[in-house]
């Protein structure tokens, strides 16, 4: 970490929680378009990562 720091680069940790703003939502055709905004540094990926996630399988039957 010293190293990184001596040629200039910062540490900066990143939130464990992000609450995505703005939301929208459309489905067109069997598709869900989602449409939101997350803080600068946050990732889309992991939120949809989160709202792929199926917990009980039997639920979507």
């Amino acid at each position: 970490q010293q190293q990184l720091e001596q040629l200039g680069l910062t540490m900066a940790r990143r939130a464990l929680r992000v609450c995505p703003q703005q939301w929208q939502w459309q489905y067109h055709k069997e598709v869900i378009e989602l449409q939101f905004f997350l803080p600068a540094g946050s990732y889309a990926t992991a939120v949809l990562r989160e709202l792929a996630t199926i917990k009980n399988a039997r639920a979507i039957d």
